[in-house]
C-alpha cells in the first residue's frame, strides 16, 4: 500500500502525531522534509491502529453491485456506531487507502 504521508501530516497535523507516537510513521518525518514521499506500509498496522482509537473500518465487497461489476468500499464505525461509507472502488488496495485517508480525517477532528 502506498500513502503519501507528506499529505497526511499536512492535513491531519494531530492524527499524524497520534500515528507517530503509536509506532508506524516513526523516524519518517526527516525523510519527509526532503520532499513529497511516499511508502509502503502493511495496510493491518492501519487497522490495529484506528481500532485502539476507536475508529473502527470494514472493507465491503460487493462481487454484483446493483448488477455491475464488482466493486469494494468501507464503512467505518466509531464507539457510537456507524460513521460513513462509501462504495465505487475497482479494487481493495483503493478501498482501504480512501478508507484510511477518511480515517485520518475523524481522527483529526477527535483530536
Amino acid at each position: 500500500m502506498i500513502m503519501n504521508w507528506k499529505e497526511i501530516k499536512e492535513k491531519y497535523p494531530k492524527a499524524w502525531e497520534k500515528a507517530c507516537k503509536w509506532g508506524f510513521a516513526e523516524g519518517w518525518d526527516t525523510e519527509l522534509e526532503e520532499g513529497e514521499m511516499t511508502f509502503d506500509f502493511y495496510p493491518m498496522n492501519f487497522f490495529y491502529f484506528f481500532d485502539e482509537q476507536g475508529i473502527h473500518i470494514e472493507i465491503e465487497y460487493d462481487p454484483n453491485f446493483n448488477g455491475k461489476s464488482p466493486l469494494w468500499g468501507w464503512l467505518i464505525y466509531d464507539l457510537e456506531g456507524y460513521v460513513d461509507n462509501k462504495i465505487g472502488f475497482n479494487s481493495r488496495k483503493e478501498a482501504e487507502e480512501q478508507a484510511f485517508l477518511k480515517a485520518f480525517e475523524l481522527l483529526e477532528k477527535q483530536c
